[in-house]
């Protein structure tokens, strides 16, 4: 309940505040260039995470499975 009223006023406050700071000019930005912003020096990094995740996903799930075990007789 606390939480919930600190982001309201947090909300309202960004929403209905006076900014004083200088105006962001009206450029346009597409996701390509924001990709390329965001991973270019680290492509190689990205990926590797990626890689080392997907491996751990997979882990997770082989491990995590339960496998069904044969009567023994």
């Amino acid at each position: 309940m606390i939480l919930g009223t600190l982001l309201l006023a947090e909300l309202l406050y960004v929403l209905f505040a006076n900014p004083t700071g200088a105006a962001i000019g009206h450029t346009t930005v597409d996701a390509k260039a924001v990709g390329i912003s965001l991973f270019g020096p680290y492509l190689l990094v990205v990926e590797l995470a990626s890689m080392l995740l997907l491996a751990a996903a997979v882990t997770a799930f082989h491990l995590g499975r339960n496998e069904a075990k044969e009567p023994s007789q």
